[in-house]
């Protein structure tokens, strides 16, 4: 009996994360639709350079059609980067998101030979009882992390002011590592092909 519960629990977990990322998909995916592509061109850029995060996805049963539809839309955009009359050698960060951002405005990318189709999609926000616990100390915790006013740490009982400083040091040594991979990715690139890499924000 036990065995049997432990392995409702861990169905239960396991479709309770499908369908988080599946919630994740479709949130991908209304930011790509026609009217919202030419505001989201850092969210194209990302596509481009980190596509291969979705091909795990895309044989999911729940996922795949979502997952498709954002890997089109990357495959167009690299068409027409490719496209471009700028050699691939001058493709810096800077024109690949120039040519990003006209592509998008100018509606080119497709789906299926259609205009990608804007999402129907609604999210809504439904507060949970006593929210303010994770909501609060959240919220601290980032202004806490901006260091933009005075703090004594000592004093501070919201929230573990010993694990968020953790955090923060463990976030800003991931992004110093992606950042050095990047650098290397474009040094190891031959010069024919197009180099995209993550501009710092």
């Amino acid at each position: 009996e036990e065995e049997e519960e432990e392995e409702e629990e861990e169905e239960e977990g396991l479709e309770a994360l499908a369908q988080s990322v599946r919630l994740v998909l479709e949130v991908l995916s209304s930011c790509l639709s026609a009217r919202n592509l030419a505001s989201n061109s850092h969210l194209v850029y990302w596509l481009l350079h980190k596509q291969a995060l979705l091909l795990p996805f895309q044989d999911h049963p729940h996922m795949w059609d979502a997952v498709q539809n954002l890997l089109a839309v990357a495959g167009q955009f690299e068409a027409e980067i490719a496209a471009s009359p700028v050699p691939a050698v001058s493709r810096s960060v800077e024109v690949v998101m120039k040519l990003i951002e006209d592509s998008a405005r100018a509606r080119k990318i497709t789906v299926g030979g259609d205009e990608i189709a804007a999402s129907q999609t609604k999210f809504t926000y439904e507060e949970q009882d006593n929210s303010q616990d994770f909501f609060l100390p959240c919220i601290w915790t980032i202004l806490h992390s901006l260091n933009v006013v005075p703090w004594n740490s000592e004093s501070i009982q919201l929230f573990d002011v010993e694990q968020a400083e953790e955090d923060n040091a463990q976030l800003e040594k991931l992004r110093e590592e992606e950042q050095q991979q990047q650098q290397q990715q474009q040094m190891q690139a031959p010069s024919s092909e197009v180099v995209i890499e993550m501009p710092v924000m």
